[in-house]
């Protein structure tokens, strides 16, 4: 049986998994809310209002450096292929 292709839910499932279970040394766990919004789920409750203003750049930073460790990880286990496109 030929191996299966990943699709883009494949895909966001695994990066849900993944932040589940990140915690970085000395922090909390990633909410829900944030993985969430990472995923580009939309808050119901917020859903005119977070098109106004402009976000802290630090915000969601949590899930950002628990995306970015994890594709470091994964590039450790690709021999010869980058998993970062040059530009």
């Amino acid at each position: 049986m030929p191996p299966t292709r990943p699709s883009l839910y494949s895909g966001r499932s695994s990066i849900r998994s993944v932040l589940g279970r990140s915690c970085a040394p000395g922090k909390a766990r990633l909410s829900e809310d944030e993985i969430g919004l990472q995923l580009g789920h939309r808050r119901e409750a917020t859903r005119t209002t977070a098109g106004y203003g402009v976000w802290d750049p630090d915000y969601l930073k949590g899930v950002a450096d628990a995306l970015d460790a994890w594709f470091v990880q994964l590039q450790g286990k690709v021999k010869g292929k980058s998993l970062f496109a040059a530009r």
